[in-house]
């Protein structure tokens, strides 16, 4: 708020209408459009699919209608950038493929120095407007092509990390941001590292590492639904020779799909863990696709019985995310396999 200087109170987000939502989206092509207090834990369910439907589509850029009395209707261009500040974060693997993250946190400011400089910005509240409007007097003074040029050098330093097209594209927007303040340092006569204590290179590394580490779970991709599934489900102590068993030394996992999967919906209920969950269908239908799926709905044979399982390439499956749980077998079931 105070870098572009607004008056406007900041909305929290289980107040927010998809009117206000257009209207206010919109106004500016600039003007970050802010919400406050997300948490989808405590939102109603409608209320978060506006919200999600509203970030996939602004950072999509689509057109927006709404109908009036008349029986016309307004079209509203979703052009702002959206700023969502909250306690948690989108669970949806495609809105978070369109976010970069910043975690904000009281240990940041443990640093003396830190602590004095956010007191000189506390009591002069003046200083991050002349900021915001330094940076806006920057950018009025750029070309596209130079801006393109930015851009193109960010895609080209984010490239080698293999992230999703999308989260690279992400990534270089925010290199060109960090460029824009480089030259506003200019401007004044000094470098970047008069400014800031650490260097425009380092800046731009750590922006890759926060986002593996925050947003992607320390990979370079975005889990899938199924592999976060799959996850929660090495979670929930199944029973070994009950609910799944091995095959190919531990390179193959047979799954008791249609009763497992029961349990992982009521599992999920039980220790409120948020975030989507497909119907069963659903799951066997985009599961059977995967990569991860070597058979379905084939014979094995538990405790001496032909039991239907799903095979899944567990060696491919744990490159990816943590089904080490799978492997773990308490003392007691030890025991009755040796029986």
């Amino acid at each position: 708020m105070p870098i572009f200087a607004r008056k406007i109170k900041i909305k929290a987000s289980s107040q927010t209408t998809p009117f206000t939502m257009l209207r206010e989206s919109a106004s500016s092509n600039v003007i970050p459009q802010t919400f406050n207090e997300y948490k989808p834990s405590t939102m109603e369910k409608s209320k978060i699919n506006n919200l999600n439907n509203h970030m996939r589509d602004a950072y999509d850029g689509h057109e927006s209608e709404r109908g009036r009395a008349d029986q016309g209707f307004n079209v509203y261009d979703m052009l702002a950038p959206v700023a969502i500040a909250g306690e948690e974060n989108p669970q949806e693997p495609a809105i978070r493929e369109r976010t970069i993250e910043l975690l904000f946190a009281k240990h940041d400011l443990i640093n003396k120095d830190f602590q004095e400089q956010f007191g000189l910005l506390r009591k002069h509240y003046e200083i991050l407007p002349c900021f915001g409007r330094s940076l806006l007097d920057t950018a009025l003074r750029l070309t596209p092509e130079v801006v393109n040029e930015w851009y193109r050098e960010g895609e080209q330093k984010y490239l080698p990390d293999e992230f999703p097209a999308r989260i690279t594209s992400n990534l270089a927007c925010i290199y060109a941001g960090l460029k824009l303040v480089q030259m506003l340092c200019s401007r004044f006569g000094h470098s970047w590292d008069y400014y800031f204590p650490i260097t425009f290179d380092e800046c731009a590394d750590y922006l890759s590492k926060s986002l593996s580490e925050y947003l992607l779970g320390g990979g370079n991709y975005n889990k899938s639904i199924i592999e976060e599934t799959f996850e929660i489900m090495a979670r929930m102590k199944l029973k070994h020779d009950v609910d799944f068993c091995f095959e190919n030394a531990g390179r193959t996992l047979c799954l008791r799909l249609g009763d497992v999967y029961d349990k992982y919906t009521k599992y999920r209920k039980d220790y409120a863990i948020v975030g989507a969950v497909l119907t069963a269908n659903e799951f066997r239908r985009q599961f059977g696709k995967s990569a991860f799926c070597i058979k379905a709905n084939t014979t094995v044979r538990m405790k001496g019985e032909a039991t239907k399982v799903w095979k899944v390439d567990f060696e491919a499956l744990s490159q990816v995310c943590d089904v080490s749980g799978f492997l773990r077998r308490d003392d007691k079931q030890d025991a009755q396999a040796q029986v």
